[in-house]
C-alpha cells in the first residue's frame, strides 16, 4: 500500500510539473511575441518621429525662404518708389 501511495504521489508530482512546464513555455512564448511586437512598435515610432522631424525642418526652411522672399519684395517695391 505504501508503495502504491508513493508511486501515485510521484506520478501526480511529475504530471503537475509537466503541466507547469507547459504553462511556463506558453507564457514565455506569449511574452516574447509581445516583446517582438514592442520592438516593432518602437521602430515604427522612431520612423514616425524622424519623419515628423524632417517635415518640421522642411517647414522651418520654407518659412525662412518665404520671409527672405517677402523682404526682397519689399526692397524691390521700395526701390521702385
Amino acid at each position: 500500500m505504501k508503495k502504491l501511495t508513493k508511486t501515485a504521489i510521484a506520478l501526480f508530482g511529475a504530471t503537475t510539473l509537466g503541466f507547469a512546464g507547459f504553462g511556463a513555455y506558453a507564457f514565455a512564448d506569449n511574452f516574447w511575441q509581445g516583446h517582438n511586437n514592442m520592438v516593432q512598435i518602437n521602430n515604427d515610432l522612431d520612423q514616425l518621429s524622424q519623419t515628423i522631424k524632417n517635415k518640421n525642418d522642411q517647414l522651418t526652411k520654407a518659412k525662412s525662404d518665404l520671409a527672405d522672399a517677402q523682404n526682397k519684395l519689399k526692397d524691390a517695391q521700395s526701390s521702385q518708389s
